[in-house]
């Protein structure tokens, strides 16, 4: 699921996929253009003719492009304003025992707590798809994070958390 780039040339028109380092390595002097494949943006050009691009630059630009590494370390979250907005959301479904805040920070810190020693034993994949589903609709949550580790690779385990935090899923009904 990698994300691709095209390389446009404006005279003939044609368009083909090529890689990041194969994109960095064509001449300096031709006309480069990039256009994402979800975007219907127009495509912008990178590289100007005439003007060339230091060897130096280029090969930063290239070095960089091809070692970003994904972290082994537990991705910080902002859990403070998640817990917030989970107290208020409890407050208005009027659940009988809604959380505290206080209770929400004690849940998300656990399971930070929890994902230090196996965060680097679960695959890169796994993990980034994790911490997507952790921080998506802009509520971010370690809880979500441990949980969703826990559910998408077996090979690693673990015990299944009780924390409720400010979990997406712990939501329940009067």
């Amino acid at each position: 699921m990698g994300v691709h780039h095209a390389a446009v040339n404006h005279t003939e028109n044609d368009i083909k996929t090529i890689s990041k380092p194969e994109l960095a390595a064509q001449s300096a002097t031709e006309e480069v253009s990039i256009t994402s494949a979800h975007t219907a943006l127009p495509a912008v050009s990178l590289i100007r003719k005439g003007h060339r691009m230091h060897p130096f630059v280029m090969a930063i630009a290239t070095a960089t492009q091809m070692f970003a590494p994904v972290s082994d370390a537990v991705p910080k979250l902002n859990v403070e304003a998640t817990c917030r907005g989970s107290v208020e959301a409890d407050k208005e479904m009027g659940l009988s025992l809604p959380q505290s805040f206080d209770k929400c920070m004690r849940d998300e810190n656990s399971a930070r707590e929890q994902l230090g020693p196996i965060w680097s034993s679960y695959p890169s994949t796994v993990r980034t798809q994790c911490e997507g589903e952790a921080i998506s609709a802009g509520e971010a949550s370690y809880v979500d994070l441990l949980t969703c580790l826990q559910m998408n690779d077996g090979s690693v385990t673990t015990s299944v958390t009780t924390l409720r935090g400010a979990s997406k899923k712990k939501r329940t009904s009067k």
